[in-house]
């Protein structure tokens, strides 16, 4: 008898590890069979479980079961090193882990690999890896998969379109199982960082290559708690508990569902009627169309900062009196009222309010109309009349309304601001000089910034003269050996001392004019439980659970 069960489980799981994901309908009836009776819970987890219980009153469980179905954006590809969306982040995030991520203090910490990276050399890190952590397939993660992941993304013909990030990456192999060798081209003690972003989750090799150009739109395999079971184009993606995940406890869920809707309105109709659980990465007018009082609304201000990029190589932002003036003439607590529903906080500087680089009350810059008229005055280019630019901003609906109010009160200080509107593309053409336009044809462009948590992507990307994202042009000396010292240093207090010395002479050089840090929305109905919003604006669906 003990020997039939276990025929029937192996012909189970091996279907199921057979079968293209396209192909896996029969999946969530048979999965939830498998839970909870199957699971071992160690001594350690028997009692953090304990502990959440005690806080909400639920037994450990009570926790088990369920389907959760979350609305989102449409998704094209869930490959990780491809996907540029937040939708295919969400869902990704959920199916494969990275070897680093962040605690609720948005401090770096290990989670597949044992600990940081240990330097060698000045340009020779090693990483070594957790032993017995197994993909989807049942294959075990090993540090040939990790240096082929980092080998994958290189490749100019993966076609990685943030692989420009990764540029200081100069080779990976493996020294054994559990031992990758990560050779830079300059020093670099951030690495932990680049090994934290999606781009670099570990990759099945051999999964990879079975799929070839169906990887990521057929099949995706990683070592997270849940796995693809499901994929119905623009319809919905299935993702089932993961039997083998490092953490046995874990997930909570038998089945988490995603709905790709692209109206967001839609979305929060279909979670008034209880048709949805979730609904994520929502706009800050959501909360109004929600009719429900069993609907619960979190907000957490994450990565995202809307700025205004000033071209620094012309008339008349080549004045830093000018730029002052722009920087002191804009009331950004109105903006965040009209136009964000104050689902926004004011931004003052290169660094959100909320990470470790920042300098903690550094808020220089404040609306003060009266001081932006007498910097206005003091530039090389007033001559009794109002100073004419042009500001370029991307069609969509928040940032018209953003130009709309910058406009009025910068005219009202003595400016003529002459505002034209282009699609994201050719905002982009003009401030990366591409398809025949050129930085020199525009003064100022209003956009946002992913800046993620690495705070290279808010201060090195930006205004390291080196870089291609360099939109504002700025060239300063000493702040390019800042940044280096940033990358050099070894602890995160060391790196945070050159951050914030960083933050605060690009800050008052005025080359960018800060508006906004903001927030990732989220709605759920009151019976979905442990909901946590992280700065990424990512949702965790591991500890999530549905109360009876």
């Amino acid at each position: 008898m003990k020997h039939n069960l276990a025929c029937i489980i192996s012909i189970i799981l091996g279907c199921f590890f057979l079968t293209p994901a396209y192909a896996h309908t029969y999946l969530p009836q048979l999965v939830p069979s498998l839970f909870p009776d199957s699971i071992s819970i160690s001594k350690d987890e028997s009692a953090e479980s304990q502990k959440r219980s005690d806080r909400d009153g639920s037994s450990d469980y009570s926790r088990y079961g369920g389907t959760l179905t979350v609305a989102t954006g449409p998704v094209d590809t869930l490959d990780s090193q491809l996907a540029l969306s937040p939708n295919a982040h969400l869902i990704i995030a959920n199916i494969q882990e990275g070897l680093y991520g962040y605690d609720d203090e948005n401090n770096i910490i290990p989670v597949l690999a044992e600990s940081l990276p240990q330097m060698q050399d000045e340009t020779t890190y090693h990483i070594y890896l957790k032993s017995d952590i197994r993909f989807h397939d049942g294959a075990l993660l090993n540090a040939a998969s990790v240096a082929y992941t980092v080998q994958r993304l290189l490749n100019p013909h993966t076609g990685v379109k943030s692989r420009i990030l990764f540029a200081n990456i100069k080779s990976a192999r493996a020294l054994d199982d559990t031992t990758v060798e990560i050779k830079l081209n300059r020093p670099d003690n951030s690495l932990a960082y680049l090994f934290a972003r999606q781009e670099l989750y570990p990759l099945s090799a051999d999964t990879v290559k079975k799929y070839g150009l169906g990887y990521g739109k057929v099949s995706i395999i990683g070592t997270g708690p849940f796995l693809l079971a499901e994929w119905h184009r623009d319809d919905k993606i299935v993702l089932t508990r993961n039997p083998f995940y490092r953490i046995k406890s874990l997930p909570y869920l038998n089945i988490l569902a995603f709905k790709p809707m692209s109206n967001t309105a839609l979305q929060v109709e279909e979670l008034n009627l209880r048709r949805l659980s979730v609904a994520v990465n929502l706009p800050p007018e959501a909360a109004d169309w929600i009719k429900s009082q069993r609907i619960i609304t979190a907000a957490k201000a994450g990565t995202i900062l809307e700025q205004i990029y000033l071209n620094t190589s012309i008339p008349p932002f080549n004045d830093k009196s000018v730029r002052m003036a722009m920087a002191y003439g804009i009331n950004r607590k109105a903006i965040v009222n009209k136009v964000f529903s104050n689902k926004a906080t004011p931004a003052y500087s290169i660094f959100p309010f909320w990470h470790w680089a920042h300098n903690p009350g550094f808020t220089p810059y404040k609306y003060n109309p009266k001081k932006a008229k007498r910097a206005l005055q003091k530039s090389n280019y007033w001559l009794g009349a109002p100073i004419e630019f042009r500001l370029i901003y991307t069609n969509r609906p928040q940032f018209e309304k953003q130009a709309q109010m910058i406009k009025k009160q910068l005219d009202a200080i003595g400016f003529r601001v002459r505002l034209q509107a282009l699609s994201k593309k050719e905002l982009l053409d003009y401030l990366y000089s591409r398809e025949g336009k050129s930085r020199n044809e525009f003064n100022a462009a209003l956009e946002d910034w992913n800046g993620g948590m690495h705070p290279d992507l808010y201060s090195y990307m930006l205004y390291s003269s080196n870089s291609i994202y360099n939109k504002t042009l700025y060239n300063n000396a000493e702040v390019d050996l800042l940044l280096q010292d940033a990358k050099d240093s070894g602890t995160i207090e060391e790196k945070a001392m050159f951050y914030k010395q960083v933050e605060k002479i690009v800050t008052r050089d005025a080359n960018t004019v800060y508006l906004s840090v903001l927030d990732n929305i989220c709605a759920y109905r009151n019976y979905v439980a442990g909901i946590k919003l992280n700065r990424s604006g990512i949702i965790d669906f591991t500890e999530v659970w549905m109360r009876r």
